[in-house]
């Protein structure tokens, strides 16, 4: 035999091994089953409405606790005065409002390498965490939310 054949044979045997190996394939996943199934009701079906979200419950948990997260993990913060504000609570949105704005200050001032605006705007993140936890108190008692 020639090289030729023998690539050609070899090139057939791979061709129906994997034709084989994907029937194989298609029995175990059921597709004998395709025959059976049923046809679709006549009559539309809505999807189920969506839970309402509490948004309020969502930003006090996901606030973190520690002061320095707080501070370090800016995107957890924004994370948590975002929810904040589409709470429906308005204390809860303006004290999310608030510590959105805080977190900002401080990304323009670590963007720009001022030192003193960082620092201050270290101290408007604090004090606005502060804040929506003493809205989270006064809604759901003392944590954990």
């Amino acid at each position: 035999m020639t090289n030729r054949k023998i690539r050609t044979m070899i090139g057939a045997l791979i061709v129906v091994a994997v034709l084989t190996g994907g029937a194989i394939v298609y029995r175990l996943a059921g597709g004998d089953q395709a025959a059976t199934t049923t046809a679709p009701s006549a009559t539309p079906s809505r999807p189920a409405p969506l839970p309402t979200q509490d948004y309020a419950r969502l930003a006090c948990r996901t606030l973190p606790s520690d002061l320095l997260d707080l501070l370090d993990n800016l995107a957890d913060t924004r994370e948590a005065a975002e929810h904040a504000m589409k709470a429906d609570n308005a204390t809860v949105r303006q004290r999310g409002t608030r510590l959105r704005d805080a977190v900002t200050d401080r990304e323009v001032a670590d963007l720009n390498g001022d030192h003193n605006a960082a620092v201050d705007g270290n101290l408007a993140i604090s004090r606005a965490a502060v804040d929506l936890s003493e809205a989270c108190s006064v809604l759901y008692g003392d944590g954990p939310w």
